[in-house]
């Protein structure tokens, strides 16, 4: 099921016929504000795996139509999620990559983008992007490897070029750039840490710190920078 909320100055309000039942196993969800609608796009990791799209609505969300990801060569989707700017759609898959897609500003259709899913290498864990959606990082922790961060350069199509990948700490569950978009953070889960890294004018990254957790009581797994 998913929540919807009114926000208001220090309160949230549940809108008519919230909480919304929705298909699947919902495992995240991102927004996208086309031409005069807004959509919703509901991830599923199982049965189906697929993504729903929603038409955001005054009494909460109306189906619009759900895309199967299983044709598309999905194996374990839905895990995270990303709208970059220029309208395209990212969506992790821990084991077969990131698929990307555009998006229709009119009816809010997703269009899969050529190459797509596009190979991170290993098992993905996290995502994001900088720089106005001209780049996508995504968290890779192989079983019984080294786990990192895979680079990639955003075309004008949507379409991804690897440029490079930075070492990381195990286990990586999350993300976030700062506000001047020139810092990258990691949550290690495993590690315990929160990695920091310089984007480099090229879009490669370099680590510049790390911030210690809670001496092994807390296990870092989301990041909310502002």
């Amino acid at each position: 099921m998913v929540e919807v909320f009114s926000i208001g100055k220090d309160t949230l309000t549940p809108l008519l016929g919230s909480p919304a039942t929705v298909q699947g196993t919902a495992r995240d969800l991102v927004a996208f504000t086309g031409n005069s609608e807004v959509y919703l796009y509901v991830c599923s990791s199982d049965s189906p795996r697929a993504i729903f799209t929603y038409r955001m609505v005054r009494n909460g969300l109306e189906p619009v139509r759900a895309l199967d990801l299983t044709k598309l060569g999905a194996e374990k989707p839905g895990y995270d999620a990303v709208v970059a700017p220029r309208g395209f759609l990212y969506v992790m898959d821990l084991t077969a990559g990131v698929f990307a897609f555009s998006l229709d500003a009119g009816t809010g259709d997703l269009t899969p983008i050529k190459g797509s899913p596009f190979q991170t290498g290993t098992t993905s864990t996290a995502m994001c992007t900088a720089r106005g959606g001209k780049l996508l990082y995504v968290a890779v922790s192989p079983l019984g490897g080294r786990s990192g961060i895979a680079c990639f350069r955003v075309a004008s199509d949507g379409g991804l070029t690897s440029i490079g990948r930075a070492s990381a700490p195990a286990d990586v569950m999350d993300l976030r750039t700062d506000c001047s978009g020139k810092i990258l953070y990691a949550a290690s889960a495993s590690d315990d840490c929160i990695a920091a890294y310089e984007i480099e004018p090229a879009g490669t990254l370099k680590r510049v710190g790390t911030t210690p957790g809670g001496g092994g009581k807390a296990t870092p797994a989301g990041l909310w920078v502002r």
